[in-house]
């Protein structure tokens, strides 16, 4: 009988160990992958890009003559998609509703970062609009 009931509490530490191990592995794993995206997104590889796509919606972008004066990264709304592709959304001219959402990927080929699609917020494309709506 004392075995037995060894035996019962041995498994049921074993057990206990193992979720919680499993738990903080998890945690541990969360948190690293979070970093990445982090220092991905404050890279200088993105920083190139963003401002690459802000110039092909506004030639003077980034300039004193430009529509789009300035930019920063949502830190609330950038994540890891599918695969590897980091969603960003970019705030212009520290205007929320001015914004540019893309998604970023590594070209396995080239080895250049690049988006896949660029999508304006309804007020960014008329200031960006010929006719200034």
């Amino acid at each position: 009988m004392k075995k037995v009931l060894i035996s019962i509490i041995s498994v049921i530490a074993i057990i206990v160990i193992l979720i919680t191990g499993e738990k903080y592995w998890n945690e541990y794993q969360v948190k690293k992958h979070e970093d990445q995206v982090e220092k991905m997104i404050h890279g200088e590889e993105v920083k190139t890009e963003l401002e690459h796509i802000l110039k092909l919606l506004d030639k003077k972008a980034l300039t004193p003559e430009g529509k789009i004066k300035s930019y920063k990264i949502d830190e609330d709304y950038s994540r890891v998609d599918s695969g590897d592709d980091v969603a960003i959304k970019v705030i212009i001219n520290d205007d929320k509703d001015l914004t540019v959402k893309t998604a970023l990927y590594k070209d396995s080929k080239r080895g250049a970062l690049e988006h896949r699609a660029i999508l304006t917020s309804e007020k960014l494309s008329g200031l960006l609009s010929d006719n200034g709506r």
